[in-house]
């Protein structure tokens, strides 16, 4: 199993409610893999796909049932901000998070702050993504971290071309245009309700599976699916199921070879 970039910390003091839009029905992820095999698991996780995304109908494992969102640097921006440019400004603050060992629910809420920031405002220049991305890291800093990442820090960190006047002007705009939700489910919350739900079934049987170790494999996953523009544009619940499935496909291979 893959190894995860950062240290897994419990994230939840409390377990959150049931998310009913991806545990509706009779189809456990963790049983398709145990009784049904391969097949069986893709064709559960499309047929939640399905009823995540409204739509009903025969199962078919071979229609894609990804939600695709707007695809807003294109719409905003044509070919002033390229994707690569939104990677680069990710891939700066996981960098610094695991510098500083951020939790992994910190920089994703801090990528989800920064994509609805420029999904909603078509005004940005090339040059400050890197600069909204470190704002959207220090609000959610705030929020969930014991540490304090000051606005000197952050001016700083960019040799002093950003006021902090100016720093100020912006972390009010990214609050704004998120509407102050500063608490947005990621896909690391899917992955850690829909495996906790299963928890039972999960650390039952001769081949123990715990929550903890499938949260820590699916984390670089996670990160990476967040890092890259066409994948971040996914439902989140979709990224963390897809996340999972990676995870199981990789046990079934397992068993298939102990069983050889």
């Amino acid at each position: 199993m893959s190894q995860s970039m950062f240290e897994i910390r419990r994230v939840f003091q409390t377990q959150r409610e049931p998310i009913s839009t991806v545990n509706e029905g009779k189809h456990s992820i963790a049983n398709a893999v145990r009784e049904y095999g391969y097949d069986q698991l893709i064709d559960n996780i499309n047929h939640m796909l399905d009823k995540e995304a409204g739509r009903s109908g025969m199962r078919n494992t071979s229609v894609n049932l990804q939600h695709n969102a707007a695809d807003y640097l294109s719409a905003s921006f044509t070919s002033r901000i390229q994707p690569v440019m939104r990677e680069e400004a990710v891939l700066s603050i996981l960098q610094f998070a695991v510098q500083t060992k951020c939790l992994d629910q910190t920089v994703l809420q801090a990528v989800h702050l920064a994509d609805n920031y420029c999904r909603y405002n078509n005004s940005i220049q090339p040059a400050f993504m890197r600069i909204i991305y470190a704002m959207a890291l220090e609000i959610s800093i705030k929020m969930n971290e014991q540490m304090v990442l000051s606005l000197e820090d952050i001016a700083s960190l960019f040799e002093n071309r950003f006021s902090q006047s100016m720093l100020v002007n912006l972390e009010r705009h990214i609050l704004s245009i998120n509407n102050f939700r500063v608490y947005a489910a990621t896909p690391l919350d899917f992955v850690i309700n829909l495996l906790y739900l299963e928890k039972d079934i999960l650390s039952g049987g001769s081949y123990r599976l715990e929550p903890d170790e499938i949260v820590n494999d699916t984390l670089p996953l996670l990160h990476y699916s967040m890092s890259q523009y066409n994948l971040s544009r996914k439902k989140y619940s979709s990224i963390a199921v897809a996340a999972i499935c990676h995870f199981l496909q990789e046990v079934h291979r397992e068993i298939q070879a102990e069983q050889q």
